[in-house]
C-alpha cells in the first residue's frame, strides 16, 4: 500500500461523515451556510531519492472572500471550488494542530511503502482537529478574531456587514472611501 492509497484509507470515511465533499483524490471541501468554505488538502513531494512526503494544507475562506477574489483574479474566475493554500486564512500542520502531526516538519516523509507506525494516531485524527480550526476561522467572527488581515477584513465587512463600525475603522485608518449603503430617505424614495 503506497503512502496516499494509506491515507485515503484512513481518510475517505472520516471526512463523508464530516460531511465533507471530495474534489480529485487530495481535497475536501465544505461550503458552509453563511457562503464560507473549508478546505482540507493533502498535497505530495518528492523528497530523497525513494521517498514521497505528504503535508496538508488547511483554509478557510470566510464570507464573500472567495467570491472577491474570483473577481479580482482573471484564472479564478471559472473556479468553483477555492483552493486551500492562498485562502484569507490557511496553515500547514504545525500552524493548526502540532501535537497531532507526527513529525517536526510540516511534511511527513515515508518509503515508497506505507510504514503505519510512523504516522502514529492516524491522519484522521489530524484531519478532525484541523477542521474544527478551520470552521472555527471561516464565519465573519472567528475570521476578524484570528488576526486576518485588515484587507480580507475589509472586503468581509463589506460585503455582509456594511454597517460595522469595525469597518468604519479600517476605512478610516487606511483612508479607504466609504462604500455608500442603499438609499434612504426622501431622496431615495423619489421625493
Amino acid at each position: 500500500m503506497t503512502p496516499l492509497q494509506a491515507v485515503a484509507h484512513h481518510v475517505y470515511p472520516a471526512m463523508a461523515r464530516e460531511g465533507l465533499r471530495r474534489q480529485g483524490k487530495r481535497m475536501w471541501w465544505e461550503r458552509r451556510e453563511d457562503g464560507s468554505w473549508v478546505i482540507l488538502e493533502i498535497q505530495m513531494r518528492n523528497g530523497a531519492p525513494g521517498e514521497l512526503g505528504f503535508t496538508v494544507n488547511t483554509g478557510a475562506w470566510p464570507p464573500s472572500t472567495w467570491e472577491h477574489q474570483r473577481a479580482r483574479v482573471a484564472h479564478l474566475a471559472d473556479r468553483e471550488v477555492p483552493y486551500a493554500t492562498g485562502a484569507p486564512i490557511w496553515q500547514r500542520p504545525n500552524g493548526v494542530a502540532p501535537r497531532l502531526w507526527p513529525s517536526d516538519d510540516d511534511f511527513l516523509f515515508f518509503g515508497r511503502t506505507f510504514d503505519r507506525e510512523r504516522l502514529g494516531g492516524g491522519p484522521r485524527e489530524f484531519l478532525l482537529a484541523a477542521l474544527a480550526w478551520a470552521r472555527a476561522r471561516s464565519d465573519v467572527e472567528g475570521a476578524l478574531r484570528c488576526g486576518i488581515s485588515d484587507y480580507w477584513a475589509v472586503a468581509i465587512l463589506r460585503a455582509v456587514a456594511p454597517g460595522d463600525p469595525r469597518l468604519a475603522a479600517l476605512q478610516e485608518r487606511y483612508g479607504l472611501a466609504v462604500e455608500p449603503g442603499p438609499a434612504s430617505g426622501p431622496a431615495a424614495a423619489g421625493h
